[in-house]
């Protein structure tokens, strides 16, 4: 099939997904605008501290089950195969409520004051709703996982938006009633609008899948699992620590002023990512069927097209960004956060270079080549702490910038080579 052709019959999706992207991406960054306007620097820099500590041990809570649960119920929804499905679905909420347990108590380590060298400090209640934000955001990704593999991933983003706007709604609601909004309600809301939509893309679930066949979980091949869901733990996790670390270390190093500030950049750049993350999400159960049936032609129209449209969205979107920067941070955050332009300059760049290069993750990950991936991602991640660990100290926020942009570059560069020199896949734009 051309690749004229395959856009024709995934077009739709693919532009209802974008939508929904769109439309949650601006609903979220319309609640860290009010948040922070209405939270004091402090307050909004420990909310957006807590926020990358979820992100960072979410992956080694789920013990790389989301991706794993993408690709093989992909394989075995297509099939028919009811019963595998169920089986996989239960591991994985097994696996994750075992690794948040153990996580969790990491959360006191790095929160309650312990050590000294960290500058951001919580109270204990602040830190056991941090955990129970964890599980919540565990089990939502973990359905939005079984979702994306049965290729319903228009469903889950429904989903997603809806709890958006209910979170953005409840904050004004907040506001509205006078109540005085601080770090802890602003993350009780956030539990309770995820919760919600649990609930619903559960719903969802059984009315698409029969989950009524038994499932010993003693006959299952956990063996086979866990060595296939570790590498995509660890590929998962270097991911983590490319996208979360920033903050983290410039949070322990500086302090939440600086973690508020850079996050309003991070925030405005991450708005090119919204068409390639849309098109990983559609094309990962649709790389995973072409690998599994062994057509490679289709393949490669795949990975050129999704390079091709994410670097035109991306392209687009940063010809608006760049120029214009400080006057859309000055009417959206306030002058206060007039500096974030430095920081979204830098990683704006780095992005569109990404885009250029298309989704060498998700390709690796729906290929079987997880290996491939976890070993570019390490390297990445001993690049980026160490950059970080020598750039923030003196340039705050302008390093941690510069640190992940670079070694995100580098390293996706250096994949989409290899997948081309070895697979013979071009995932390169030309």
């Amino acid at each position: 099939m051309s690749i004229k052709g395959l856009l024709k019959d995934e077009t739709k999706k693919i532009s209802y997904q974008f939508l929904f992207s769109i439309g949650t991406t601006a609903t979220n960054l319309f609640s860290l605008v009010i948040l922070a306007r209405n939270l004091n620097a402090p307050a909004y820099g420990l909310y957006v501290y807590i926020l990358s500590l979820v992100g960072l041990t979410s992956v080694i809570a789920s013990f790389g089950m989301p991706t794993l649960l993408i690709r093989e119920i992909a394989r075995f929804y297509s099939n028919k195969l009811n019963s595998e499905v169920k089986k996989i679905i239960i591991a994985a909420f097994i696996m994750l409520t075992i690794g948040t347990v153990l996580v969790g108590c990491a959360f006191f380590v790095l929160m309650d004051g312990s050590f000294s060298i960290i500058k951001i400090k919580a109270s204990s209640g602040l830190i056991l709703i941090s955990i129970f934000l964890l599980f919540v955001v565990q089990i939502n990704n973990l359905l939005i996982s079984v979702q994306n593999g049965i290729s319903e991933s228009l469903r889950s983003a429904k989903v997603v938006l809806i709890s958006s706007l209910l979170f953005l709604l409840s904050i004004f609601v907040i506001l509205i009633i006078n109540i005085k909004l601080d770090t802890s309600i602003v993350l009780i809301i956030l539990m309770v609008t995820t919760i919600l939509s649990i609930v619903i893309q559960s719903i969802q679930l059984r009315s698409i899948i029969n989950l009524k066949s038994s499932a010993n979980v003693f006959e299952m091949p956990w063996k086979f699992w866990l060595s296939e869901a570790f590498p995509l733990l660890g590929a998962g996790l270097a991911f983590s620590i490319n996208s979360q670390i920033d903050m983290v270390l410039l949070g322990i190093i500086k302090g939440s002023d600086y973690t508020a500030i850079y996050q309003v950049g991070v925030k405005m750049a991450s708005v090119l990512v919204i068409g390639l993350g849309s098109l990983a999400v559609v094309y990962q159960p649709l790389l995973s069927k072409a690998y599994f049936s062994g057509n490679t032609d289709d393949l490669k129209i795949k990975c050129k097209s999704i390079s091709r449209i994410a670097f035109v969205l991306a392209l687009s979107i940063s010809i608006i960004l760049i120029p214009m920067r400080s006057l859309i941070l000055q009417i959206t955050f306030g002058t206060s956060y007039i500096e974030a332009g430095q920081v979204m300059v830098i990683l704006v760049v780095a992005r569109l270079f990404n885009a250029s290069v298309g989704a060498v993750g998700p390709f690796l990950s729906m290929t079987q080549k997880s290996k491939v991936l976890f070993i570019g991602l390490m390297i990445e991640s001993v690049v980026n702490v160490f950059l970080n660990l020598m750039l923030i100290p003196d340039y705050g926020y302008v390093g941690a910038a510069f640190s992940t942009g670079i070694s995100m570059v580098i390293v996706n560069i250096a994949l989409a080579v290899y997948i081309n020199k070895k697979y013979g896949i071009g995932m390169f734009i030309i």
